[in-house]
């Protein structure tokens, strides 16, 4: 069986390598005025880093350094804490995550919860970037928990 200590060893894409690749995508949608408050970077596990966002957006997770997951908190007055205190509890409706790194690691649930916080974040404050960002990039889950094979 194939190490799985990344999700799509063979398709996986550097946190740099995806800002560079949607640089163009980011700046065309992002008020760079503003500075730094339009991107927040962080650890899920870390909770002063999770408590920094407090608006809607998109998020992309990284393991390792490594794109895995895009995503957004977008409908009525989720935030993306909200949103991925959502994905670490495994029980909303959208949550693909937790089951996903139970199913392909053969983890507990416990365990995929303590991975989950480990993996680190990049959040945007606008909320039109996801699926231009999920077309953009290989090696990912996409919102349905299912590998893009781009």
């Amino acid at each position: 069986m194939k190490d799985v200590n990344l999700l799509f060893e063979d398709k996986k894409v550097s946190k740099k390598e995806f800002l560079r690749k949607n640089g163009k995508i980011i700046k065309k949608y992002i008020d760079y005025s503003e500075g730094e408050d339009w991107k927040i970077e962080g650890c899920i596990g870390n909770i002063d880093d999770l408590n920094k966002l407090t608006f809607r957006g998109i998020y992309v997770l990284l393991e390792k350094g490594y794109v895995i997951y895009i995503g957004s908190a977008l409908p009525r007055k989720r935030t993306i804490k909200i949103r991925i205190n959502e994905h670490i509890g495994g029980n909303h409706t959208h949550t693909r995550i937790i089951p996903y790194l139970m199913m392909s690691r053969n983890l507990d649930f416990k365990s995929a919860q303590e991975l989950f916080k480990t993996f680190d974040f990049i959040a945007f404050k606008y909320t039109s970037l996801e699926y231009q960002l999920i077309d953009n990039t290989s090696g990912i889950i996409n919102k349905a928990g299912k590998y893009t094979s781009k």
